[in-house]
C-alpha cells in the first residue's frame, strides 16, 4: 500500500513539475516576446459585412506633368475597410504615374493606416515617390496630385503622413515630419 502511495506522490508530482515547466516556457516566451497573441480589433461579424460592402468606384487621379495637372479616370474598389480603400487609390495613383513615366523605380504603397479619429492617415512607401533632381516646386505639385486625389475621392481625411519603410521621406527640400494637410496648398 505504501509503494502505491508513493508512486501516485511520484505522479502527481512529476504532472504537476512538467506543468509548471510548461507554464514557466510560456512566461518566459511571452516575456521575450517570442510569442505574440494579437487580439482582433474589429469582431467577426462585421468583417463580413465589410467585405460585402465593396463595391466600385471611379475617381480622378491627379498629376503633375510637369506643366499642368492632368487627371485620369480610374475604377477603385472601395472596401467597408477604409485602410484597404486608401491602399487601393494611392496604388492606383502610383500606377498612373509609373504609366506616365513620372516615376523612374517601381514604387509601391508597403502599408496604409489611420490614426484613432480616422483623420490622418499614415501611408509607407518602399521608396520615395519623388526623384531627388525635382525641384521644390515639383516635388510639392507631386504630392498635391496624391492630395487631390485623396480629396476627389470623398475619404474623410484631414492630413497625410508620408513614409518610406515606415519612416519620415528623407528630403532636401521638403520637411515630411509631419503630416500634411489634405487640403493642399495649391491654388489651381
Amino acid at each position: 500500500m505504501n509503494i502505491q502511495n508513493n508512486n501516485q506522490l511520484l505522479l502527481r508530482f512529476l504532472i504537476l513539475s512538467f506543468a509548471m515547466l510548461g507554464i514557466g516556457m510560456l512566461f518566459y516566451g511571452f516575456y521575450n516576446k517570442l510569442i505574440i497573441i494579437q487580439i482582433p480589433k474589429h469582431k467577426t461579424s462585421s468583417q463580413g459585412s465589410q467585405h460585402r460592402a465593396a463595391h466600385h468606384k471611379q475617381i480622378g487621379i491627379w498629376y503633375w506633368d510637369g506643366a499642368r495637372f492632368e487627371k485620369e479616370d480610374r475604377e477603385v474598389i472601395y472596401s467597408g475597410n477604409l485602410q484597404d480603400t486608401l491602399a487601393e487609390i494611392v496604388s492606383r495613383w502610383l500606377s498612373v504615374l509609373e504609366e506616365e513615366h513620372l516615376l523612374t523605380k517601381n514604387v509601391t504603397v508597403q502599408s496604409v493606416l489611420l490614426d484613432m479619429q480616422n483623420t490622418t492617415a499614415y501611408i509607407s512607401f518602399n521608396r520615395s515617390p519623388l526623384k531627388k533632381e525635382h525641384s521644390t516646386y515639383e516635388k510639392l505639385m507631386i504630392i498635391e496630385g496624391l492630395l487631390k486625389t485623396l480629396r476627389e475621392s470623398d475619404i474623410q481625411l484631414k492630413k497625410v503622413q508620408l513614409l518610406v519603410n515606415h519612416k519620415p521621406i528623407q528630403d532636401p527640400h521638403l520637411d515630411f515630419d509631419r503630416p500634411w494637410v489634405i487640403q493642399g496648398y495649391s491654388q489651381s
